[in-house]
């Protein structure tokens, strides 16, 4: 005996059954994408987190002005300073004259670069701008540092131009002794050092240092390859 199945009822278009009409609406929600309220309140989060973060910059800085290191207190000697800052270069792209590169640049009698070994940074392996300086006249050895900051660069400028027997204003710079001190400075390409440098974001291989504290005692001679203590010289 033939079963005989009860005939099918088909809805009319747009009377779907309540669970397919919610799935097929939730997928055209999917579809459109973000809301105009939703794109605002994203903004006004990022807003305030770049806020907070661009806040607790300001301050660490303002916290290291004021816990500035003071060399009559520190156990380093100022050449085991600059050996140490010279094998932890910090090879950051910063925007300079005729480009971009890492900070590197000197000539027999001053040296600029940036490292991650600092006496007064606040936390270790914050990168710092140092800056040596030595005046014949004087017979002194200047040293300086500021945090390194890419979206500060008048604050590098600063350290570049400033006077170091200027007492004024930031950066301070702090004053040592020397009869003598001379940098020089070794290419890629070269098999002489050079007195100075101005390849612009290009580190040199070698750094040769001569210090000589005193009239009647020995040069001091150090061969430094900048970065060493990160990547080895190629």
């Amino acid at each position: 005996m033939n079963r005989i199945s009860p005939p099918r009822i088909h809805a009319p278009q747009g009377m779907e059954p309540s669970g397919e009409r919610s799935r097929h609406d939730a997928g055209r929600r999917r579809c459109q994408g973000f809301t105009l309220l939703e794109l605002l309140l994203a903004t006004v989060i990022a807003s305030l987190v770049i806020g907070i973060m661009a806040a607790s910059l300001s301050f660490s800085l303002r916290l290291w002005s004021r816990t500035q290191w003071d060399p009559a207190v520190s156990k380093t000697p100022v050449l085991e300073l600059l050996k140490w800052q010279i094998l932890s270069f910090y090879a950051l792209d910063l925007p300079q004259e005729g480009g971009s590169g890492p900070l590197f640049s000197g000539d027999g009698r001053e040296l600029v670069f940036a490292t991650t070994y600092s006496p007064a940074a606040i936390g270790r392996g914050a990168p710092v701008a140092v800056r040596y300086v030595f005046d014949p006249s004087a017979g002194k050895l200047y040293y300086g540092e500021t945090p390194l900051n890419p979206y500060e660069p008048e604050v590098l400028e600063s350290l570049r131009e400033k006077a170091p027997n200027d007492s004024d204003g930031e950066p301070r710079f702090y004053a040592f002794d020397a009869h003598r001190v001379a940098f020089a400075y070794l290419g890629r390409d070269s098999d002489d050092f050079e007195e100075t440098w101005e390849d612009a974001g290009v580190r040199p291989e070698v750094v040769l240092v001569t210090v000589q504290w005193n009239e009647d005692e020995e040069e001091t001679t150090l061969r430094l390859v900048p970065g060493l203590l990160f990547f080895p010289s190629r």
